[in-house]
């Protein structure tokens, strides 16, 4: 069995790199959604571990320095009196079971981590990860949606605003504190023990933090995903994303890909139309919730 793992550039309302992995290499088990940080991956992976076996390939694509998630509980949730940063009124997070408000949900705003936790967050979720993947011994490939030492964080205000989609080069400020980051002594032997060869897109000199390349980064670098983009919604489409699994993941040509056709009439539908609205559901959606939208069901090719 595939698995696969991630966020929104893993499981969106078109066809994602993982569901172009489904249509070459056989059934793919999507446990990704939209709005998943580094530490939601962790755990949905810990859930699901239960039932991986050492003869499952599995596919994790991690976010960058985005939010964290955290545990809460009623009594913390009472002292800062923040109930309406939750998504419902009845107190259901990720993981609650029997007791309201106890679970896994987003950080709150006004006790946002430092960029240096993010980066260090980062970092144990994917060291965490391959030691559990090592003990069960299935075979698994790591890569980043983009350069993980940039500065995503979203703006909390009136409106909440993304970053990621507007970042186009690496900024200079943020891989400095990424650097220093990296040189403190448990965070630079975490950088020993991760074993970089499990990864994509990652320069042979790890602590060339510049150098790390991601789908972002391989859909700005091509004229004609950039000619496609939806005109409303950043995320790579579906060409990007068929042409990055086979060059990138799969170290194929994506020219002879016999799906590269189907990739490029769907992105040339998916130009000028928008992408449904956010519900409230969304945001603690479990993993097997399907998001794919009815018209960009891949045509199996025989």
């Amino acid at each position: 069995m595939i698995y696969t793992f991630g966020s929104s550039p893993t499981k969106y309302y078109w066809p994602t790199w993982s569901d172009w992995l489904s249509a070459y290499k056989g059934p793919v088990t999507n446990l990704a959604y939209s709005g998943y940080d580094n530490v939601k991956i962790y755990w949905n992976i810990v859930d699901q571990l239960k039932h991986l076996t050492s003869d499952d390939e599995v596919y994790i694509m991690w976010n960058g320095a985005l939010t964290l998630s955290v545990w809460y509980d009623q009594e913390w949730i009472k002292k800062h009196d923040c109930w309406g940063f939750f998504p419902n009124e009845q107190g259901d997070l990720w993981y609650t079971t029997n007791t309201a408000w106890q679970g896994l949900y987003k950080q709150h705003p006004s006790h946002s981590a430092s960029l240096t936790q993010l980066f260090v967050s980062n970092l144990e979720c994917v060291l965490k990860t391959q030691l559990l993947f090592d003990r069960i011994g299935c075979k698994y490939v790591m890569f980043y949606n983009l350069n993980p030492w940039m500065d995503i964080r979203p703006i909390y205000g009136k409106d909440y605003e993304t970053i990621w989609d507007k970042i186009l080069t690496v900024d200079e400020n943020t891989v400095a504190i990424a650097s220093k980051t990296i040189k403190l002594s448990p965070i630079a032997e975490t950088m020993k023990l991760i074993d970089w060869t499990k990864f994509k897109g990652i320069p042979d000199n790890i602590t060339e933090l510049e150098r790390y390349r991601g789908l972002w980064e391989y859909t700005l670098a091509n004229k004609e995903y950039v000619t496609l983009q939806n005109k409303f919604d950043m995320h790579p489409i579906p060409l990007a994303h068929h042409d990055y699994l086979l060059e990138e993941i799969l170290d194929l040509d994506p020219r002879e890909g016999v799906y590269r056709a189907q990739a490029l009439e769907m992105s040339k539908q998916c130009t000028n139309m928008k992408v449904p609205d956010w519900q409230a559901k969304d945001h603690t959606a479990t993993p097997d919730r399907e998001m794919l939208l009815p018209q960009f069901h891949i045509t199996k090719i025989i």
